[in-house]
């Protein structure tokens, strides 16, 4: 019996040693678990925090004539070659669009329904056949545009065959007036009978996105389009979504939501493209698809503190390339798109506060931020990893008045033109840089704004819809005629 006891008290101390021990670990679980969504709810913050936040200017329609040889004079920074910057043969000088921001979404998408956008002032100017004409009379090489697949299928499983009449037609214009059409499926809406079934967090949405890049392919098949393009920039999705709750469905520090649909947008463009290939390649002609991914360019506030290079590197990986590490051996292509950089430091007193951040974003005291063109330069040396040709997808400034947009424009394909001379350990060029595309053709709906911004090339008369050219819309015919930037290009805009 004594030995009995004895067994009992050892059992007894040992459970009550193991129970502690558990709880302890259970505990340590907690903490690093807790620990770890927290570093990721940072890192997926600024996935999306610092990119297009100019403050955006009164609205302000004006006509400008084509400007004369004289121009304000303006420091530029530029690297002019010792001849005029020719860009490989098929290089797509263009421009960049959106279904939803030019055509609204007839009230059949998730944006439709939602509060915000209800009480926004939402003006949508359209996207038709003179505007096809236009970007030909200026030059334009390229058109990316979106398809709204609300509006394609407003019903699941039923098509709307006067809205993909729609689109092919809008596909025949452009290539009659020989402007390469660039699709892309996806430009952040969800039909409506989506969003209510769950939106991206309902793993059947990958699958009905599959079918739909399915259809537009068998649609477009005929037209013989290389380009395409699964989403526009699927991190912002998931960020803005359910991380910053600026998207619908508007929620806000849902990490669990957020990585489910990072997995499933990461599925869906694995679904699309395999639909895409099995559709349209051919044994002569395989089609190029990728993405367009934004990117930022990280920089340490105080470039010899460790813990403020430490930040800017982590950031520079999990903003910049995580996404692209998951989708890079179905992508034929990387797609950038740029406009500023993020000045980062690290914060220890964000440490020792609930909702804290240990991360914290320096708004530079050069007011020239809005235009950090290099960073562009070293983001493209950046992306040469992958081994694949790189297209900048968007890049553009939000100036009502044309007083950016001249030097903007004149410094980021300067410094594409600077990535192009980079040379490899074997002194040979190991940068392909196969297109450009300047955001936007004219002044739209702008998603985070609620209400119309000036990136425009053109901007637009409310009254009658009618496009009026900026100044900056003859500088871009210039450097497509001139095929990049020159002397005489530099000394006509920015004397």
């Amino acid at each position: 019996m004594l030995k009995n006891l004895k067994i009992n008290i050892v059992l007894s101390a040992n459970y009550k040693i193991n129970n502690r021990i558990e709880s302890e670990m259970k505990l340590i679980n907690l903490v690093l678990t807790l620990f770890i969504v927290f570093l990721l709810a940072l890192i997926l913050f600024f996935d999306s925090k610092f990119r297009k936040n100019i403050e955006p200017e009164k609205p302000k329609i004006e006509t400008v004539k084509k400007p004369a040889q004289k121009a304000t004079k303006e420091k530029v920074d530029v690297f002019l070659p010792d001849s005029n910057y020719i860009p490989p043969k098929g290089f797509l000088w263009g421009v960049a669009l959106s279904a939803f921001q030019n055509d609204g979404g007839d009230g059949k998408t998730d944006w439709d329904e939602w509060p915000s956008y209800k009480k926004s002032k939402a003006y949508h100017p359209g996207f038709n056949k003179k505007d096809i004409a236009l970007a030909r009379e200026f030059g334009i090489k390229s058109i990316r545009f979106s398809i709204e697949w609300a509006r394609a299928e407003t019903v699941e499983s039923e098509w709307d065959k006067k809205i993909l009449k729609y689109y092919t037609e809008l596909v025949r214009e452009m290539k009659k007036n020989k402007i390469e059409p660039f699709v892309n499926l996806n430009h952040f809406t969800l039909p409506f009978w989506v969003a209510r079934k769950g939106g991206w967090e309902n793993d059947s949405t990958p699958i009905w996105f599959s079918r739909y890049a399915k259809k537009i392919a068998e649609t477009f098949k005929p037209l013989k389009i290389k380009w395409w393009m699964t989403f526009n920039e699927p991190t912002v999705i998931a960020s803005e979504g359910y991380l910053n709750g600026n998207f619908p469905p508007q929620k806000k520090n849902d990490i669990r939501g957020l990585l489910h649909v990072r997995r499933n947008l990461i599925k869906a463009h694995h679904l699309a493209v395999k639909n895409l290939r099995k559709i349209l390649d051919t044994d002569q002609k395989k089609i190029m698809v990728g993405i367009a991914h934004p990117a930022d360019y990280f920089v340490a506030e105080d470039k010899k503190d460790e813990k403020d290079q430490q930040v800017a590197a982590a950031l520079d990986y999990l903003v910049n390339f995580a996404f692209i590490d998951a989708i890079q051996n179905d992508i034929d292509y990387i797609g950038i798109n740029y406009y500023k950089r993020a000045v980062v430091r690290f914060n220890s007193w964000g440490l020792f506060f609930f909702g804290g951040t240990p991360v914290e974003f320096v708004e530079p005291k050069d007011s020239s931020t809005d235009i950090f063109a290099e960073g562009l330069f070293h983001l493209i040396k950046a992306f040469k990893v992958y081994g694949k040709p790189i297209i900048i997808t968007e890049n553009g400034v939000n100036d009502n008045n044309d007083k950016k947009r001249p030097k903007f424009l004149i410094e980021h394909i300067s410094y594409i033109w600077k990535a192009t001379q980079e040379k490899n350990n074997n002194g040979e060029n190991d940068i392909p840089i196969i297109g450009y595309f300047y955001w936007t053709l004219f002044d739209s709906y702008e998603w985070s704004y609620l209400k119309t911004s000036h990136f425009g090339l053109f901007s637009v008369n409310h009254a009658d819809s009618s496009r009026i050219p900026r100044k900056s819309a003859y500088l871009y015919q210039d450097i497509i005629r001139a095929n990049g930037i020159t002397k005489e290009i530099i000394k006509k805009y920015l004397k």
